[in-house]
Parts: structure tokens; C-alpha cells; sequence
């Protein structure tokens, strides 16, 4: 499971936000709807994995919508599980006849719940996946739907094995997956631990998991650390990112070197590393592209960039 779509229907506030809450453990997205027409207008236009729907409501019952939705051939296949202080034997039996997966009384415990909404999408995955040809269900979506940082926690639960693609515009990256635990990573000319903290910065693309079930990926372990320990130092990094880029123009600006440094320089031999550095700053390339094409890890080459404009070292193309 990763980035469902799971409709919460229920006009009692708090017990939506409850819900919502506690459904974020699996980290599904939740969309919300206060009575049976507004549960309609929400499940034909997301077409939901999964509708959680109390059946007193004000406007349509919650029986009605399930009816409803199950004659329309665009939503007749999304699972509901029905949540009601109704308790009597023929409440049940009719929501079950009208289709329902599960029907769950009131008060109910919340972990018990989860345990049933896990079940019913991994029925559905599975159904899907032997619908579309066989084998497991993809892990695949867009980071504006599910961050990276949610990703990674999703997968560590669920113990994947295998390496998560990543997209955005021309750029490509890839995390390494053992058993859930983040083993390598590459981006760019970046390996490891700066590669996942440069990935950490992208919030736009689209991301794929090639699942390898209990089979290593290949190439060696370049990752010790945890993920969660990883996570807190790439969003510290993040945040330090933010602080330095408030004091720089925007990253789309291409910079060059001013006559200052021209004239520091001149006449001295440079470290390799600088020199190289330097003439990335060429007028054609934008301080992002700098970055990008440094080999160094996001901040350590933001930190420079800071540096030597500061200095007036650096000025707009």
C-alpha cells in the first residue's frame, strides 16, 4: 500500500478527524465528506481504494449511497466498510447484501479498524493485480501526493526489498531498499547518504518501487545509519538549506564570477576541487545547475555558493 485514496464519510467532526488521524499510520490519502450527497460528489470524482461510510446521515443514509454507488459501473468496484451504532442483525445483513466488505459497529476500537481497512486494500491490490496481469501490485505515484519522507517510512513498514525510482523533470534518482532499511542511493554523481539528502529536497516527480520480494539489491551497502536518523539530519539539512537561499537570489539565477575574484585570483594556483568549482560558474549555469553539478551534497555546495556571494565574489550573469 502506498498513496490509496481512502474516503472517510461520517457528519460527527470529531470522529472524522479521528479517523483521518489514525489512518495516516498507513499512509493513505484521506478525503472527507459530512453527508451522503457530499459522498457521492467526492466518490465520483476521486473514484477512492476504499470509502469508510456511516450509514445515519443527514440528506442520503449511508445504505442509499452504497446502493448508488454500486449501480454506477465508474464506482460499483470501491470497497465499503460501513461504520454505525446500528447493531441489529438485519442493519448488517442488508449492508452486506448492498456489497460492503465489513461492517463495523459503534464505539469501535481503532486498531482493530486499521487491521480491517489494511485487509480490505490488500484484497483490493491483489484483485487489481490479477486483473492487470499477475504478480504484486506496483508501488508507484507522485511526490506532490506523497512525500519522500512519508515514502520511506511507508516502505520501512512494510519491510519492502527492492530500489525506488525517482523522476522529476530531467532528473533521476534511486533508493536502495533491504527488507525496508535504506542500503544505498544515487543521484547524480552523489552516492549514499548525500545522494538521500539531496533526494529528500525534491518535492515534485514521479516515483516507481521495482520490488526484488527478498532478493538483495545489487551493488554493496553504502548506508549504516537508520532511516528515521537519516530522515532528521536531511530535514536539519533542509532547514539550513532554507536559511542560506534567504540570503541568495533565487536558485534560477546564473551567476559568474566578479571581476574581484578574477583579480584575487590571478596568478595563483588553485586546489583542483576549487578551481573546478569555480568554473562552474560560467553565466550559463543557474545556481540550482551549480549544485546539481558540483558533486557536492546540497548544502555543502549551498554553503560555498552563500560564501563567495557574500564576499562579492560572485555576481548575477
Amino acid at each position: 500500500m502506498a498513496g490509496e485514496k481512502v474516503l472517510v464519510v461520517d457528519d460527527e467532526p470529531l470522529i472524522a478527524q479521528m479517523l483521518t488521524d489514525r489512518l495516516q499510520e498507513l499512509y493513505v490519502d484521506v478525503i472527507r465528506a459530512s453527508n451522503g450527497v457530499e459522498a457521492l460528489e467526492r466518490a465520483w470524482e476521486h473514484v477512492p481504494d476504499l470509502i469508510l461510510l456511516d450509514v445515519m446521515m443527514p440528506k442520503i443514509d449511508g445504505f442509499e449511497v452504497a446502493k448508488i454507488l454500486k449501480e454506477n459501473p465508474r464506482t460499483a468496484s470501491i470497497p465499503i466498510i460501513f461504520l454505525t451504532a446500528l447493531s441489529q442483525v438485519k442493519d448488517k445483513v442488508r449492508g452486506l447484501q448492498l456489497g460492503a466488505e465489513d461492517y463495523v459497529t459503534k464505539p469501535f476500537h481503532f486498531d482493530e479498524l486499521l487491521v480491517r481497512v489494511r485487509k480490505v486494500l490488500r484484497k483490493s491490490e491483489a484483485e487489481k493485480s490479477e486483473k492487470g496481469g499477475g504478480g504484486l501490485a506496483a508501488v508507484k505515484g507522485k511526490l506532490r501526493d506523497m512525500s519522500l519522507v512519508n515514502l520511506i517510512q511507508f516502505l520501512e513498514l512494510e519491510k519492502k526489498t527492492g530500489v525506488l525510482s525517482i523522476v522529476s523533470e530531467s532528473r533521476s534518482g534511486h533508493l536502495y531498499f533491504q527488507e525496508g532499511k535504506i542500503v544505498n542511493a544515487v543521484q547524480g554523481t552523489l552516492r549514499g547518504e548525500g545522494a538521500v539528502y539531496r533526494l529528500l529536497n525534491w518535492t515534485d516527480g514521479d516515483f516507481e518501487l521495482e520490488s526484488l520480494g527478498t532478493t538483495p539489491p545489487s551493488g554493496p551497502a553504502r548506508i549504516t545509519m537508520g532511516n528515521q536518523t537519516l530522515i532528521m539530519e536531511g530535514l536539519r539539512r533542509l532547514d539550513e538549506t532554507a536559511r542560506l537561499a534567504k540570503n541568495l537570489p533565487p536558485l534560477s539565477t546564473r551567476l559568474k564570477v566578479s571581476p574581484r575574484l578574477r583579480q584575487v585570483l590571478a596568478d595563483k594556483k588553485l586546489a583542483p576541487d576549487l578551481e573546478r568549482f569555480l568554473r562552474l560558474f560560467d553565466g550559463n549555469r543557474d545556481i540550482q545547475a551549480v549544485i546539481e553539478e558540483s558533486g557536492l551534497d546540497e548544502l555543502k555546495a549551498l554553503e560555498n555558493v552563500h560564501k563567495l556571494y557574500s564576499k562579492g565574489m560572485l555576481e548575477t550573469a
